[in-house]
């Protein structure tokens, strides 16, 4: 759930069927996330959103990383 809302906000997403595989592998691919081939949308959607929080391009302002809210994540850096 949490992933999810980092996405839905970096890609500027309503909902999570609106995020398609092609735009995580490009983003994953970005990032130089490599390991990820031929696995499912869940995983690019958990591995994404990890390294974009790890790598400062959002921000997160709750502190309960398991119960983060779309209004909890901020975008630090321009995505694209």
């Amino acid at each position: 759930m949490s992933a999810t809302a980092v996405l839905l906000v970096w890609f500027n997403k309503k909902s999570s069927s609106e995020i398609r595989l092609d735009d995580l592998k490009k983003q994953a691919k970005e990032m130089g996330l490599s390991l990820l081939r031929n696995k499912d949308k869940n995983t690019f959607i958990k591995a994404v959103a990890s390294a974009l929080v790890k790598e400062r391009k959002v921000v997160l302002t709750h502190s309960d990383y398991t119960k983060v809210t779309q209004d909890d994540v901020r975008i630090a850096q321009a995505n694209k």
